[in-house]
Protein backbone atom coordinates (compact mmCIF):
# COMPACT_ATOMS: atom_id res chain seq x y z
CA UNK A 1 0.00 0.00 0.00
CA UNK A 2 1.19 3.38 -1.40
CA UNK A 3 2.03 6.27 1.41
CA UNK A 4 -0.76 8.61 -0.34
CA UNK A 5 -3.62 5.45 0.22
CA UNK A 6 -2.05 5.40 3.65
CA UNK A 7 -2.76 9.33 3.83
CA UNK A 8 -6.29 8.57 2.52
CA UNK A 9 -7.15 5.83 4.90
CA UNK A 10 -5.84 8.19 7.92
CA UNK A 11 -7.73 11.36 6.81
CA UNK A 12 -10.90 9.44 6.02
CA UNK A 13 -10.66 7.95 9.16
CA UNK A 14 -10.19 11.11 10.71
CA UNK A 15 -13.48 12.58 8.52
CA UNK A 16 -15.38 9.56 9.92
CA UNK A 17 -14.85 10.54 13.36
CA UNK A 18 -16.77 14.02 12.63
CA UNK A 19 -19.78 12.65 11.42
CA UNK A 20 -22.82 12.93 13.21
CA UNK A 21 -23.93 9.28 13.48
CA UNK A 22 -27.05 7.49 13.85
CA UNK A 23 -27.89 8.76 17.27
CA UNK A 24 -27.03 12.18 16.75
CA UNK A 25 -28.86 12.21 13.32
CA UNK A 26 -32.09 11.00 15.11
CA UNK A 27 -32.05 13.31 17.90
CA UNK A 28 -31.52 16.16 15.06
CA UNK A 29 -34.90 14.33 13.43
CA UNK A 30 -36.64 14.80 15.92
CA UNK A 31 -36.04 18.06 16.60
CA UNK A 32 -39.10 20.42 17.86
CA UNK A 33 -38.85 22.66 14.59
CA UNK A 34 -36.15 24.00 11.93
CA UNK A 35 -34.88 26.44 13.85
CA UNK A 36 -34.12 24.16 16.71
CA UNK A 37 -32.80 21.41 14.42
CA UNK A 38 -30.16 24.05 12.63
CA UNK A 39 -29.38 25.32 15.85
CA UNK A 40 -28.30 22.06 16.63
CA UNK A 41 -26.87 21.40 13.78
CA UNK A 42 -24.71 24.58 13.39
CA UNK A 43 -22.86 23.52 16.57
CA UNK A 44 -21.61 20.61 14.62
CA UNK A 45 -18.92 20.23 12.45
CA UNK A 46 -21.27 20.97 9.18
CA UNK A 47 -21.86 24.59 11.05
CA UNK A 48 -19.48 26.22 8.93
CA UNK A 49 -21.71 26.01 6.32
CA UNK A 50 -25.14 25.53 8.53
CA UNK A 51 -27.01 28.80 9.89
CA UNK A 52 -29.56 29.57 12.36
CA UNK A 53 -31.36 31.42 10.07
CA UNK A 54 -31.74 29.15 6.70
CA UNK A 55 -34.63 27.61 5.23
CA UNK A 56 -34.63 24.07 4.79
CA UNK A 57 -33.59 24.13 0.85
CA UNK A 58 -30.60 25.72 2.09
CA UNK A 59 -29.79 23.71 4.84
CA UNK A 60 -29.85 20.87 2.96
CA UNK A 61 -28.04 22.10 0.15
CA UNK A 62 -25.98 23.41 2.79
CA UNK A 63 -24.90 19.71 4.40
CA UNK A 64 -24.82 18.26 1.30
CA UNK A 65 -21.60 20.99 0.24
CA UNK A 66 -20.23 19.82 3.30
CA UNK A 67 -20.16 16.38 2.32
CA UNK A 68 -18.69 17.44 -0.68
CA UNK A 69 -15.92 19.58 0.26
CA UNK A 70 -14.95 16.68 3.09
CA UNK A 71 -14.87 14.30 -0.43
CA UNK A 72 -12.39 17.08 -1.68
CA UNK A 73 -10.42 17.04 1.26
CA UNK A 74 -10.12 13.36 1.19
CA UNK A 75 -9.31 13.37 -2.21
CA UNK A 76 -6.18 15.98 -2.22
CA UNK A 77 -4.87 12.77 0.03
CA UNK A 78 -5.40 9.62 -1.80
CA UNK A 79 -3.36 9.04 -5.30
CA UNK A 80 -5.38 9.07 -8.81
CA UNK A 81 -6.89 5.84 -8.60
CA UNK A 82 -8.61 6.93 -5.39
CA UNK A 83 -9.56 10.22 -6.94
CA UNK A 84 -11.16 8.05 -9.90
CA UNK A 85 -13.46 6.38 -7.47
CA UNK A 86 -14.19 9.65 -5.45
CA UNK A 87 -15.25 11.64 -8.57
CA UNK A 88 -17.71 8.80 -9.65
CA UNK A 89 -19.04 9.02 -5.98
CA UNK A 90 -19.32 12.93 -6.51
CA UNK A 91 -20.79 12.57 -9.74
CA UNK A 92 -24.12 13.08 -7.49
CA UNK A 93 -23.23 16.80 -7.35
CA UNK A 94 -22.41 16.91 -10.97
CA UNK A 95 -25.72 16.19 -11.54
CA UNK A 96 -27.16 18.07 -8.72
CA UNK A 97 -25.57 20.84 -10.77
CA UNK A 98 -26.66 20.03 -14.49
CA UNK A 99 -30.47 20.05 -12.75
CA UNK A 100 -29.79 23.42 -11.10
CA UNK A 101 -28.99 24.44 -15.11
CA UNK A 102 -32.27 22.50 -15.99
CA UNK A 103 -34.20 24.65 -13.65
CA UNK A 104 -32.79 27.51 -14.73
CA UNK A 105 -33.13 27.08 -18.45
CA UNK A 106 -37.10 26.08 -17.25
CA UNK A 107 -37.46 29.30 -15.90
CA UNK A 108 -37.60 27.91 -11.96
CA UNK A 109 -35.23 29.04 -9.61
CA UNK A 110 -31.79 27.82 -9.05
CA UNK A 111 -29.55 26.40 -6.52
CA UNK A 112 -26.01 27.57 -5.98
CA UNK A 113 -24.09 24.97 -8.10
CA UNK A 114 -22.11 22.95 -6.17
CA UNK A 115 -18.16 23.74 -6.01
CA UNK A 116 -16.51 20.57 -6.75
CA UNK A 117 -13.32 20.86 -7.51
CA UNK A 118 -10.87 18.33 -8.59
CA UNK A 119 -13.45 15.95 -8.32
CA UNK A 120 -15.50 17.53 -11.21
CA UNK A 121 -15.33 15.52 -14.34
CA UNK A 122 -17.39 17.95 -17.11
CA UNK A 123 -19.02 20.36 -15.09
CA UNK A 124 -16.96 23.36 -16.33
CA UNK A 125 -18.05 22.20 -20.30
CA UNK A 126 -22.25 22.22 -18.66
CA UNK A 127 -22.40 25.08 -17.27
CA UNK A 128 -22.96 27.48 -19.60
CA UNK A 129 -25.09 25.45 -22.18
CA UNK A 130 -27.75 27.99 -23.56
CA UNK A 131 -30.53 25.63 -23.94
CA UNK A 132 -31.41 21.90 -23.49
CA UNK A 133 -30.44 21.16 -27.08
CA UNK A 134 -27.04 22.19 -26.52
CA UNK A 135 -26.92 20.55 -23.08
CA UNK A 136 -27.05 17.59 -24.69
CA UNK A 137 -24.57 18.37 -27.26
CA UNK A 138 -21.78 18.89 -24.93
CA UNK A 139 -23.07 16.11 -22.47
CA UNK A 140 -22.36 13.79 -25.69
CA UNK A 141 -18.95 14.80 -25.61
CA UNK A 142 -18.32 14.17 -21.63
CA UNK A 143 -18.14 10.27 -19.96
CA UNK A 144 -21.58 11.38 -19.07
CA UNK A 145 -22.52 10.67 -22.80
CA UNK A 146 -25.44 11.31 -24.96
CA UNK A 147 -28.45 11.40 -23.14
CA UNK A 148 -30.47 10.70 -26.55
CA UNK A 149 -32.58 13.81 -26.05
CA UNK A 150 -32.87 17.63 -25.31
CA UNK A 151 -35.51 16.93 -23.52
CA UNK A 152 -35.08 17.80 -19.56
CA UNK A 153 -37.11 14.87 -18.20
CA UNK A 154 -35.25 12.47 -20.18
CA UNK A 155 -32.02 14.50 -19.72
CA UNK A 156 -32.55 14.07 -15.84
CA UNK A 157 -33.29 10.27 -16.57
CA UNK A 158 -30.33 9.48 -18.32
CA UNK A 159 -27.85 11.34 -16.01
CA UNK A 160 -29.11 9.27 -13.09
CA UNK A 161 -28.67 6.08 -15.14
CA UNK A 162 -25.06 7.24 -16.91
CA UNK A 163 -24.44 8.27 -12.58
CA UNK A 164 -25.14 4.45 -11.13
CA UNK A 165 -23.41 2.98 -14.44
CA UNK A 166 -20.39 4.74 -13.82
CA UNK A 167 -20.39 3.99 -9.73
CA UNK A 168 -21.32 0.32 -10.69
CA UNK A 169 -18.42 0.53 -13.04
CA UNK A 170 -16.07 1.40 -9.84
CA UNK A 171 -16.80 -2.27 -8.95
CA UNK A 172 -16.93 -3.92 -5.57
CA UNK A 173 -19.43 -2.82 -2.92
CA UNK A 174 -20.68 -0.53 -0.24
CA UNK A 175 -20.42 -2.47 2.82
CA UNK A 176 -21.59 -1.70 6.20
CA UNK A 177 -18.10 -3.32 7.52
Amino acid sequence: MSAKWVAGRVRAQALARRRLGPGRARMLAGSASLPDALASLAATPYGHAVTRDQGLAEAQHAVAATLLWHLRVLAGWLPRDGVTVLRAAAGWFELANVDGLLQRMEGLPQEEPYALGALEASWARLSDAPDAAGLRDRLAATPWGDPGAADPYAIRLFLRLSWASHVSARGGGAGGG
